[in-house]
């Protein structure tokens, strides 16, 4: 099943250890500046 692209935006006290967390679920960078304090995550659907 397909289901598309999905998005959800959460503030964070630390975003570098939440960059972190994500990457090691398997998440890669897609977009942001982390010095301006947002960055998106990228999952790659054919890898789950």
């Amino acid at each position: 099943m397909e289901l598309g692209a999905f998005s959800v935006s959460l503030a964070v006290k630390d975003i570098k250890a939440s960059k972190a967390f994500y990457e090691k679920l398997g998440f890669k960078d897609f977009a942001g500046i982390l010095s301006r304090r947002y960055f998106a995550e990228l999952a790659d659907p054919e890898e789950r």
